[in-house]
């Protein structure tokens, strides 16, 4: 298991040696608060990581990659055809990976990709009836076991779920835009990694 350390000013250094006189209780709840934020944050990625693994280790079982899998997935959760660029907005998926995948299943005999009505250049992607299939024996039960494993939560305990985890990945989100407009800005003023 990986951990995280503050790094702490090295010893006999004069500046934290003077700091230190002015703000020692600080320091020392800054430095535990972060340990604590590290810890957390090692859990939660961790637990990530773990629920990744379950969709990764059956996609796996059925000789999917991990994007055919949510792929057929969303297929069965979806009752109109959705288009390759829909499929990729749905899953934050690259447009090279999706289409990859998507040529798979084609040769599986899984999916057809027909021209949307009213467009030359979309494509549908449509279940074929060996497709359909696989989603009733394959897709389903999962669907059936996430929905039963959400029961196990009560409706608040949901709703807290959903509720601080669309928290979470706004702060994220957020966090993560600065980071382009920092690195930019480091790169113009000559640092490099």
């Amino acid at each position: 298991m990986i951990r995280y350390r503050i790094i702490m000013p090295m010893a006999n250094d004069p500046v934290s040696d003077y700091l230190a006189r002015f703000r020692p209780e600080r320091e020392r709840v800054e430095t535990m608060e972060w340990e604590r934020a590290y810890d957390a944050l090692e859990e939660l990625n961790q637990l990530y990581k773990q629920m990744d693994g379950i969709y990764h280790r059956y996609a796996r079982q059925l000789g999917l990659s991990d994007t055919a899998f949510w792929i057929l997935y969303s297929m069965g959760e979806e009752t109109a055809p959705l288009t390759q660029r829909e499929l990729c907005d749905i899953w934050h998926y690259p447009p090279q990976t999706v289409n990859s995948a998507l040529k798979g299943l084609e040769r599986q005999g899984l999916i057809a990709l027909v021209p949307r009505r009213g467009s030359r250049k979309d494509k549908e992607m449509v279940l074929t009836g060996p497709g359909r299939d696989c989603v009733r024996r394959w897709i389903d039960p999962l669907m059936e076991a996430e929905r039963r494993a959400l029961e196990e939560l009560g409706a608040a305990e949901r709703e807290q779920l959903f509720s601080i985890t669309r928290r979470y990945i706004r702060a994220l989100e957020a966090g993560a835009q600065a980071l382009p407009a920092a690195a930019q800005s480091e790169k113009e003023n000559g640092e490099n990694l």
